[in-house]
């Protein structure tokens, strides 16, 4: 899997963080502009967060030659989207202050911990999850944007945040 660049949305070209499931169950997480960084520095991490600020702008969802875009207007609320393996989530969230523009984008997988390709500022990192990848679901502050659930393990979520 190479990170791919989005074409120009607006006046930024954005880059998103790609969340790809695939393999045995294999599960990668890349982006080529946006580093990230151990919570609690280590060889592995259940928590990591963007060195950017930014917001979640798009969510795309690809399964097999099916592709869905859904776009993300910031407000008040935080977005967080959830990858669902049975037993085990990783999350993908807004933390911080959005009114003051500094929010961060914190990963977490509490079950399964990832291993970077470098141990700080990674682009690229890995885990092995128990169980394919089941749903995905987006929510800004309370409210349910979107779910969808998989009945296969070709799977790619990129989230767009700038």
């Amino acid at each position: 899997m190479t990170p791919k660049t989005a074409l120009d949305e607006g006046s930024d070209a954005i880059t998103p963080v790609i969340v790809k499931s695939g393999g045995d169950p294999h599960v990668s997480i890349t982006s080529s502009s946006i580093s990230f960084a151990e919570t609690v520095p280590g060889s592995s991490w259940s928590s990591s967060q963007s060195k950017e600020k930014g917001r979640i702008r798009k969510l795309k969802i690809k399964v097999g030659c099916d592709t869905t875009e859904l776009p993300v207007i910031p407000t008040s609320q935080l977005a967080s989207v959830t990858f669902g393996f049975e037993l085990a989530q990783l999350i993908a969230m807004e933390s911080g202050i959005p009114a003051e523009n500094n929010v961060l984008l914190l990963l977490t997988s509490p079950e399964v911990p990832f291993s970077p390709e470098v141990p700080v500022d990674w682009n690229l990192s890995k885990t092995n999850f128990p169980h394919k990848l089941k749903s995905v679901t987006l929510m800004v502050g309370d409210q349910k944007q979107l779910s969808c659930e998989f009945q296969t393990d070709d799977v790619e979520v990129d989230i767009y945040f700038n």
